[in-house]
């Protein structure tokens, strides 16, 4: 035939050839004399689809490439991999198939004829949740093989693409970024200068047991409001982030925030997870954030749908954000992780920082302990550096001063009535009065 360049002209007689390489079919089996048959006929089958080439780890030459390596990646370099499931599963073959799973591979399982499947087998059918094909005789299978082959091919065509887990990923980090902006952004600071803020790790530590990615099941950041527990925990949900960057088969992760939850949290952990990975296969990373929004019947009922998540899924850890709430989260429990306030020096520089000017003539050392208490924490030390930038005239600050600058200046965001929330206000602390201090209902 005659070929032409870009431009639509002739150029020279050439054959056409593919601009890509045949689609790989991986074979996972065991490899023994029980399976041989089966694994010749799927090569067969597969070798008889033009632009098909199947895989199979015995037919592969000598390597100097490490075993699991080897075939593990080739895993990863197939569109298709073919689960024969026999009597027994190999840990190679769970590997493999775990593999797939995590690489989103169109995985087609066929249930083999067999008396009895071991415990690893029913397991690994059970968390993948694929839709598996029983096979009455080897004579069937071709056909059956023939037929899966094509409608996946077929989907694979009619799906809309969506974005590759590691674009997913990287949203992700781009969402988690941006409510740690709106944090810094709803306390006072400058939009421009909360991107820098949400970029700096050091405030509020990060306390010890978030620092890795191991799995520790249920657990909750506990803490007063201002005292950081979104922003830890959105730097946890990064360093998860990262490691399934860098790892596709770690634990998936996830962010919900609590009031928002309409469905049972281990079904919107799937539907969030979906376009990552298999999180029946893998568990998950979850941030529930801020539990302490939903009322107490909701808030015990999305804690004991947490319970059963860590206890349901593998490799699942589910960290949750909260206010104290009495009865249900408070910061004595054994899973709690109660947020730390900043050292002095360190609440000082928070000031000075939110504040953004020269202010040498303050003298911190004259504030009143109640003051000097409250600024430990990042939301009230931000405050305090924006209510002495906003009062210019101002060399020190009461405890009392800087609530009622909280108070005017949430108002001012919210565009609510100042007259209506002082009446608000006057009412909760004669409760608050009338309880002896506990808590108002």
């Amino acid at each position: 035939m005659q070929a032409t360049d870009r431009g639509g002209s002739v150029t020279r007689e050439a054959p056409a050839a593919p601009g890509e390489h045949p689609v790989r079919v991986f074979v996972s089996s065991a490899i023994d004399e029980e399976l041989k048959p089966w694994r010749v006929a799927a090569l067969s089958t597969v070798h008889a689809f033009p632009r098909l080439s199947a895989w199979a780890f015995e037919y592969a030459p000598p390597s100097s490439e490490l075993v699991e390596e080897s075939y593990l990646r080739k895993v990863r370099e197939s569109e298709f991999v073919l689960w024969l499931v026999g009597s027994v599963t190999p840990a190679a073959v769970e590997a493999e198939v775990r593999e797939a799973v995590a690489g989103r591979k169109h995985l087609l399982a066929f249930l083999l004829p067999c008396p009895a499947r071991d415990a690893r087998t029913r397991k690994l059918l059970a968390e993948t949740r694929v839709k598996w094909f029983p096979i009455g005789s080897i004579e069937d299978f071709p056909g059956v093989l023939d037929a899966a082959l094509w409608d996946e091919i077929a989907r694979a065509l009619r799906d809309a693409p969506g974005l590759a887990p590691l674009a997913q990923l990287d949203r992700m980090r781009r969402d988690a970024k941006g409510r740690c902006i709106a944090l810094w952004a709803r306390a006072g600071i400058d939009p421009l200068e909360a991107e820098r803020w949400a970029s700096d790790r050091s405030i509020p530590h990060l306390p010890s047991r978030l620092q890795g990615t191991e799995t520790m099941g249920l657990a909750a950041l506990v803490g007063g409001m201002g005292a950081g527990k979104s922003l830890c925990a959105e730097r946890w949900l990064h360093n998860c982030l990262l490691h399934s960057a860098e790892n596709p088969t770690a634990p998936i992760p996830v962010y919900i925030a609590a009031d928002c939850l309409g469905v049972p949290l281990i079904d919107a952990i799937r539907e969030c997870a979906r376009d990552l990975g298999h999180v029946d296969a893998q568990g998950a990373n979850v941030m529930l954030d801020d539990l302490s929004r939903c009322d107490v019947v909701r808030a015990d009922r999305i804690l004991e749908h947490a319970r059963q998540v860590v206890s349901t899924l593998p490799d699942t850890s589910v960290l949750i954000t909260s206010r104290p709430i009495p009865g249900l989260v408070t910061a004595d429990l054994d899973w709690a992780i109660p947020m730390e306030p900043l050292d002095e020096e360190a609440a000082l520089g928070v000031v000075r920082r939110a504040h953004g000017g020269d202010i040498a003539h303050i003298r911190f050392h004259a504030w009143a302990p109640s003051l000097r208490e409250a600024i430990r924490w990042p939301l009230f030390a931000v405050l305090t550096g924006v209510y002495l930038r906003e009062n210019k005239v101002a060399s020190r600050v009461t405890y009392s001063e800087l609530l009622a600058f909280l108070v005017n200046w949430s108002l001012r965001r919210l565009g609510a009535s100042r007259f209506a929330a002082i009446q608000l206000l006057r009412r909760l602390a004669a409760l608050s009065l009338e309880t002896k201090g506990s808590l108002v209902p």
